[in-house]
């Protein structure tokens, strides 16, 4: 059984237009992922007051003996794994005991079980830059 699935947007500026997402996926518990999903193509140079941000959490985390920010996904009885990337190729795919996540050729994620091959949902992000940039994202 799937007990917990979280989506979570990494929103910065970009300087290019429509960005690919770039999706990380954290193993949390049995049968389950932390996905974070960012645009592609962020500036390697972000303005002063986000770098002070950055600077400032790293620091925090560190005296605190973190690498990241547990989220809301807290529970005593499991710990998260590590964090891995997902190409954006279609059929690269990561698996956390009977949960499989793979991209789809239309730069979806899909979520389906390992042992009946079943899709339990898929999920599209796209970002657009107006200016700021724009999140949304469509499950299936």
């Amino acid at each position: 059984m799937i007990t917990r699935c979280a989506l979570l947007f990494s929103v910065a500026a970009v300087a290019a237009a429509d960005p690919t997402p770039n999706a990380v996926l954290t193993p949390w518990c049995e049968n389950s992922f932390r996905v974070r999903i960012s645009p592609d193509g962020l500036p390697s140079e972000q303005p002063p007051a986000a770098q002070a941000a950055a600077a400032a959490l790293q620091r925090s985390l560190k005296a605190k003996n973190m690498t990241d920010l547990t989220g809301a996904l807290t529970d005593a009885t499991c710990k998260p794994g590590a964090a891995v990337g997902l190409s954006t190729g279609a059929g690269d795919g990561r698996i956390n005991g009977n949960l499989k996540v793979s991209n789809a050729p239309d730069g979806s994620l899909v979520f389906e079980r390992r042992d009946t091959k079943q899709v339990l949902f898929s999920a599209k992000a796209s970002f657009t830059y107006v200016g700021y940039v724009q999140g949304s994202l469509q499950l299936q």
